[in-house]
């Protein structure tokens, strides 16, 4: 029935109700595409964006008809059964302690009162017991479909009753012959594909996406998994699918699909805010935390440009600007930046610990192609004056000046805690006198990892880490300063470090992790976020090139975590783990740790790499 633009031609006569949230008009769709119709009157207000439809602006129908017996009744329908699935109302005012239920409340009053008239007119109303449920419980709907078949058992005397009313008037209608169950059918085939919207070159990679499609048998999840590639395949607010009759010859009819590409709405500029903690509980106790605030203003040349601006403060201190401007599909992006802050170093020998300053002001200039909407590759040059050091007595300022390189791609569904997906950072820098600096030592690091789930609820996370100075590799490569050295404190490896315990960074370091995670509870099916079970284990090697006789990755450190993680969105999230850490050839030298993270868990940033 998908082309059938008239909803009263349905084996079932449809009605979809919608509010224009300009002037509060109720809208009854009676005809056009029934996804249209659909997805404008579940639009849920502050949870689901409004749906432009014909200028209009519509949100969710249940703010001015949440329970239409009218518009059935309009219909031409005898008898209305009428059914209120709808939670318990609170009862007294300790069930109102927070602003997020007033609010919920106040709503809640102004749909029951649009409900008043509509459950008089009802020939049979059924409420089920749903006083455990909310609005967004749709992880429970099996729990809500019981309660609903419970209601409708314990209403049947009611239910005989109207049928013997029916029957009086006219004959009733067997239960395979019910008009419903003709509704039930595969997915119809189409003949051919028309794109509309979006730029030539985005109409032809949705029509690639679609081609396999056409004249041919398909799963619902084929259809669905064409969709996802065509909306990531751009900057699109919405990518539609629907179906039209199509001549074909003279006289026959085939069906067309129509996938229409509806442009992002550029956004005014935004202000926005975040942090980041990192904390171990150990032999010593750390923590770091960084609160950011950052102001990203668009469109200063040309639409696509953008200029962010951050400050930072906390156990880091720093602010810094970047402008990015496209030029085709390649850009370049100008910054400059201060940052202030202490690398802080356990000592294995003394109860104390060291702190290694990093101070640097400076600007550079990053130029770079997009590669489609998840990859991009960029090189630039660097100058900055650097302080940096352990000896506080004797630090002297020098000049930085570097060539940098950098690669990302990002295929993952998600930063913090991914179901699926790939990424892969490579950075390297030259720094050199010949770039106009006062000290020298090229680096590179990569980061890799991979997604796979397993089931419905579980995944599995492969996390890969490599980095290097060439010291020791190379004839004449000269080591890195020491708050340049790598890591093994990467995201999802080595939970619970906390300071950079000595033998933990280095010239060169090689490290790599596996993470089995379990969601054992989603957290909203409507807002999103899990929480998972998880447990961790990460093994890597760290050299330093201070004396080379032991120039050696061994003996390999290991970490193994149990823990839990919450995903509150699908950037930002927080973790909470029991950890042992040690040395492969040493297994008395464990040192329990207690570890605590908040922030996105990913590795993708190079801009204020160090």
């Amino acid at each position: 029935m998908a082309p059938q633009p008239n909803f009263d031609a349905f084996p079932v006569p449809y009605r979809a109700i919608a509010a224009n949230i300009l002037s509060g008009d109720k809208m009854v769709f009676d005809h056009g595409a029934l996804a249209e119709a659909m997805r404008s009157s579940m639009s849920i207000p502050v949870v689901f964006m409004p749906y432009s439809y014909n200028g209009q602006l519509l949100v969710d129908g249940g703010i001015v008809d949440n329970l239409p017996v009218d518009v059935a009744k309009q219909m031409g329908a005898d008898i209305v059964i009428a059914v209120i699935s709808r939670g318990k109302a609170p009862d007294t005012l300790d069930e109102l302690n927070s602003s997020v239920e007033i609010a919920s409340q106040t709503g809640n009053i102004f749909i029951s009162q649009n409900m008043k008239p509509n459950i008089e007119a009802a020939d049979l109303v059924i409420a089920p017991d749903l006083h455990e449920f909310t609005t967004a419980s749709y992880a429970r709907a099996a729990e809500i479909i019981v309660r609903g078949r419970d209601a409708g058992e314990e209403a049947m005397p009611q239910l005989r009753d109207l049928a013997a009313k029916i029957a009086g008037q006219r004959a009733l209608v067997a239960p395979s012959e019910q008009p419903n169950r003709k509704a039930f059918g595969p997915p119809p085939i189409f003949s051919s594909l028309r794109i509309e919207g979006g730029t030539s070159s985005e109409r032809e990679k949705v029509r690639k996406i679609f081609s396999p499609l056409v004249g041919s048998s398909y799963a619902r999840e084929e259809l669905e998994a064409a969709l996802h590639a065509a909306y990531t395949n751009g900057d699109f607010a919405l990518v539609k699918f629907g179906l039209e009759k199509a001549k074909d010859g003279d006289t026959s009819e085939t069906l067309r699909a129509v996938v229409s590409l509806v442009p992002q709405k550029p956004t005014e500029n935004e202000l926005f805010s975040s942090l980041s903690y990192e904390g171990a509980i150990s032999h010593n106790i750390s923590s770091h935390m960084v609160v950011s605030s950052a102001l990203l203003s668009k469109g200063l040349i040309g639409p696509d440009s953008r200029l962010l601006t951050t400050v930072s403060f906390v156990n880091k201190t720093a602010a810094s600007m970047e402008y990015f401007q496209p030029l085709g599909p390649f850009f370049v992006m100008p910054w400059a930046r201060f940052r202030f802050e202490y690398d802080i170093f356990a000592s294995e020998s003394l109860p104390i610990a060291i702190a290694s300053k990093f101070r640097t002001y400076g600007a550079g200039l990053w130029g770079g192609a997009v590669l489609g909407n998840i990859a991009d590759i960029m090189a630039g040059y660097s100058f900055e004056n650097v302080l940096t050091g352990d000896d506080w007595t004797s630090l002297t300022p020098q000049n930085a000046g570097a060539l940098r390189a950098a690669l990302r791609l990002d295929t993952r569904d998600r930063t913090a805690f991914p179901r699926r997906g790939f990424a892969l950072t490579a950075y390297g820098r030259w720094f050199s006198p010949n770039f106009g600096g006062q000290f020298s030592f090229a680096q590179v690091e990569t980061n890799a990892s991979a997604v796979m789930p397993i089931g419905s609820a579980d995944a599995l996370h492969l996390s890969l880490f490599g980095g290097t100075d060439f010291a020791g590799l190379i004839p004449g490569a000269l080591p890195a300063k020491i708050s340049y050295y790598s890591t093994l404190h990467q995201p999802l490896m080595f939970y619970g470090l906390g300071y950079t315990p000595s033998g933990a960074s280095g010239n060169s370091v090689l490290a790599g992790s596996l993470e089995y995670r379990h969601r054992i509870k989603v957290i909203n099916e409507l807002t999103g976020g899990d929480i998972y079970l998880f447990v961790n284990g990460s093994v890597g090697g760290v050299v330093e090139y201070d004396d080379p006789a032991t120039y050696a990755m061994w003996p390999l450190k290991w970490s193994a975590t149990l823990g839990a993680s919450v995903r509150l969105t699908q950037h930002y999230g927080v973790l909470i783990g029991a950890s042992l850490l040690g040395n492969v050839d040493d297994t008395r030298a464990l040192t329990p740790s207690l570890a605590i993270q908040v922030g996105p868990f990913n590795h993708s940033g190079v801009i204020d790499r160090r």
